[in-house]
């Protein structure tokens, strides 16, 4: 059994047990999400994740001389904070596929798949705040401040103005700020009686023997 293996036979039980645990709008989005039900409901059997960062948690504790199934929690709590930002990531990035299935937005929208990962997130802080070991407290607040570092370079950002001055129109590639629609007309389309006023009065002015129109006082 390789070492990924062995950390997905470990954390996986605590994983689902604490995707269950979710209400159901978000628990339903979670389960697709990792992979244990389908769009219906149904279990799958797809597969969750590689489990690396996990098996690079218990690999650590391992290197420490610790007990590694008192490293589950942690685990698990990496795991779903990666998971979480893999949904929302999805919806930033407008992905459609993810495992070789349709991305959760996609099924559920984007209101729910954000509920779900907003809730991952969280649960990933509590598992570490009710873990036993003395320093569960620090852990949390370390993946509290990862995520919103991870956040932080993740976001989009725009040019500066000066970046923008720098640049000339016709070369620019950045369409900051986006161009602004022209407005609408707003006059309505004439009528076909009005049209055919207009060509009667039009035929009136014409003289064919001369080639030209009258003007306004013949």
């Amino acid at each position: 059994m390789t070492l990924l293996d062995r950390t997905r036979a470990a954390v996986n039980p605590r994983l689902r047990s604490t995707v269950e645990s979710l209400p159901d709008s978000m628990r339903r989005v979670a389960m697709y999400h990792f992979g244990w039900e389908r769009a219906d409901g149904t279990p799958d059997t797809a597969q969750p994740g590689k489990a690396i960062r996990p098996a690079l948690v218990l690999a650590a504790a391992r290197a420490l001389g610790a007990d590694e199934t008192r490293a589950v929690n942690a685990a698990a709590a990496v795991e779903l904070a990666h998971n979480f930002t893999l949904l929302h990531d999805d919806i930033v990035d407008e992905d459609t596929t993810r495992r070789h299935r349709p991305t959760a937005w996609t099924v559920f929208g984007v209101p729910d798949a954000l509920m779900a990962g907003d809730a991952m997130s969280a649960l990933a802080l509590r598992l570490l705040a009710e873990d036993p070991h003395p320093a569960s407290a620090s852990a949390s607040a370390r993946l509290a401040a990862c995520v919103i570092e991870l956040c932080a370079a993740s976001r989009p950002t725009a040019p500066s103005s000066s970046a923008i001055r720098a640049r000339s129109p016709s070369t620019s590639a950045w369409p900051w700020p986006p161009p602004r629609p022209a407005p609408c007309s707003a006059a309505p389309a004439p009528s076909a009686r009005s049209t055919r006023a207009r060509g009667r009065r039009r035929s009136r002015r014409w003289t064919p023997s001369a080639g030209r129109r009258d003007s306004p006082s013949s």
